[in-house]
C-alpha cells in the first residue's frame, strides 16, 4: 500500500477534498526536524505544524494542495510504512473560518464513512478535545486507529493502519501517545 496525504486521506475517508495543484510532492515544511532517537524511532517536530511525534522508521513528508472555501490549503503528510501494509501518519491543515467543534465533527464523520466502526471516545490533549475511531476498512483486512485533535484552526489526524490480523498494538500505542502540541 503505497500513499501519499491525498491517497491516504481519501483511503480513511476523512474528506479532505480534492487533492490539486501539486500532489504527493515530497515537500517539508521549512522547520520540520527529524532526529533518530534509538532503536529504530524517528522524533519529528514542527514548529509551524505546531506538533511533535515519534515514529517507528524514518518518515517521508509529503504536501498536497487543495482547494478551499477561501483559496489553496496546503495540507501535511508526515508518515512511515515500515512494511507494505502498514502505516503511521500524522496530516494535518489548516481550516480557516470554521469552529474547531465543527471541524473535528466533520473530520470524524468523513472517517467513519464506508467503515466498520468498533469503537469511538472523546479524548483530550493538552486541553483541546479530541476523538478516537478504531475502525475496520479494506472490507475488514484493514485495522485504523485514528485520532482526530483540532488546536484553533488546525485539524490533526493521527492515525495508525495495520492489517487486522497483525494489530501490532505496542507501535500503535507508543506511536499514537507520542504525539503532543509545541507550546
Amino acid at each position: 500500500m503505497q500513499h501519499h496525504c491525498g491517497l491516504f486521506a481519501a483511503f480513511l475517508g476523512v474528506g479532505l477534498g480534492a487533492c490539486a495543484h501539486i500532489s504527493g510532492v515530497e515537500v517539508a515544511p521549512t522547520d520540520l526536524q527529524i532526529v533518530y532517537a534509538g532503536s529504530g524511532w524517528y522524533k519529528v517536530s514542527t514548529r509551524k505544524g505546531g506538533f511533535q511525534a515519534a515514529f517507528p522508521g524514518q518518515p517521508t513528508v509529503t504536501t498536497d494542495v487543495e482547494d478551499g472555501p477561501s483559496g489553496p490549503i496546503d495540507t501535511y503528510c508526515v508518515m512511515v510504512e515500515p512494511r507494505g501494509t502498514v502505516a503511521f501518519a500524522v496530516m494535518y491543515h489548516r481550516v480557516p473560518g470554521a469552529s474547531p467543534t465543527n471541524i473535528l465533527q466533520s473530520a470524524c464523520d468523513g472517517a467513519v464513512r464506508n467503515a466498520n466502526v468498533i469503537a469511538e471516545r472523546d479524548i483530550v490533549l493538552g486541553g483541546r478535545a479530541g476523538r478516537e475511531l478504531i475502525m475496520e476498512r479494506l472490507a475488514g483486512q484493514a485495522l485504523v486507529t485514528l485520532r482526530v485533535y483540532v488546536r484553533d484552526d488546525m485539524l490533526y489526524l493521527v492515525s495508525v493502519c495495520v492489517p487486522v490480523k497483525q494489530p501490532l498494538k505496542e507501535h500503535t500505542d507508543q506511536f499514537l501517545d507520542s504525539f503532543a502540541f509545541l507550546e
